[in-house]
């Protein structure tokens, strides 16, 4: 809180230029060292998601719930080469159109 009673909050901005060859957002799960990384040990309220053009804003508990549910029909996979990272393919789509707060 902020001295004029104003709340702040935190932001992750993550850009995806894959998406629009993909059709998904690649959402870390494992950091490089194998810990919890990505939208597991954000701290942020919102996340912000580019695909190079459009910013599309999220709550970050909105974004792990939605997670959470499709982990189950989906494998960890690696990140881009060279990269050590896992995460997540979730369809644009899917969260696009279903958990976005608004389109920047």
């Amino acid at each position: 809180m902020n001295a004029d009673g104003t709340r702040f909050c935190t932001v992750e901005v993550k850009c995806d230029k894959r998406r629009e060859q993909t059709g998904n957002y690649y959402i870390e799960h494992t950091n490089y060292f194998g810990r919890a990384g990505g939208i597991d040990s954000s701290t942020a309220d919102y996340w912000i998601i580019s695909n190079g053009v459009n910013y599309f804003v999220f709550r970050a508990s909105s974004l792990r719930r939605k997670i959470k549910e499709l982990r189950a029909s989906k494998t960890l996979c690696q990140g881009r080469s060279g990269d050590n990272t896992r995460g997540y393919l979730i369809p644009a789509v899917e969260i696009e159109q279903n958990i976005c707060e608004f389109k920047l």
